[in-house]
């Protein structure tokens, strides 16, 4: 396969780079990709179009079993700045999932939607969980969510109940309380997106559990989302 046929076409980057807004779409960087050159009659650009699936046949997360026009399709594109453009493509794409890459190109053109007045409704992304302190674990644990994110187990214990109860207390402590009245300790930090990045951090000190969002203290996380929780061993409601 030749990579010149998986290439974008400069139309296509140009619709890329407009529907992110010019920015670089990695959630925690937002970098403007274009301004002024150094001519009055130029602009210069910092950004790239990025592969999702790779325009190569061995390169980072593979090619998805697309062919050489979906490759280079639009929908296979994530407009970035150089910088993590040039992350995105190196290191066999580790940390950067074909998922995760489609989320945050919507997170950011759903970002440029509401900035431009057209859309109201507030888009929630939860974009990781790091626990610094539990019992359940004998270490620290990074968890970064893709748009599904399977959590597997082989056994009871193996800890998914606890990354459950943790995830939940985004919008109610209720699945804290068994491990407050039993004396666990713990302490979580999840990063949310709504669009924008707040951090919420929580632990249990002294027979409570304390929270802060963007290190302010709050009594309970104040962004109004809902989460829906259903356990198998349980009948879903009719």
């Amino acid at each position: 396969m030749s990579r010149k046929k998986t290439n974008f076409l400069v139309k296509t980057k140009n619709v890329l780079a407009g529907r992110a807004g010019y920015q670089c779409s990695h959630p925690n960087c937002n970098v403007i990709t274009i301004g002024p050159g150094e001519s009055a009659d130029t602009v210069s650009s910092i950004g790239e179009a990025a592969h999702i699936f790779s325009a190569s046949l061995n390169g980072p997360r593979g090619q998805g079993g697309l062919s050489d026009d979906e490759l280079r399709d639009i929908e296979n594109g994530f407009w970035a700045c150089k910088i993590h453009a040039r992350l995105i493509d190196t290191n066999s794409g580790n940390g950067f999932t074909a998922e995760q890459l489609k989320a945050w190109r919507a997170l950011q053109e759903t970002k440029i939607k509401l900035h431009q007045g057209r859309i109201q409704r507030q888009l929630f992304w939860l974009n990781s969980l790091k626990i610094k302190e539990c019992s359940v674990f004998s270490d620290e644990q990074e968890i970064y969510f893709g748009k599904v994110t399977f959590i597997c187990g082989s056994k009871n214990a193996s800890g998914k109940s606890t990354i459950l109860d943790f995830i939940n207390s985004i919008s109610s402590y209720e699945y804290l309380e068994s491990r407050v009245s039993s004396g666990q300790s713990f302490r979580y930090e999840l990063e949310l997106f709504n669009p924008d990045s707040n951090e919420l951090q929580i632990r249990y000190d002294n027979g409570a559990v304390l929270s802060k969002l963007n290190k302010e203290d709050v009594p309970f996380n104040p962004i109004p989302v809902e989460i829906f929780r259903y356990d198998l061993s349980c009948p879903l409601p009719h």
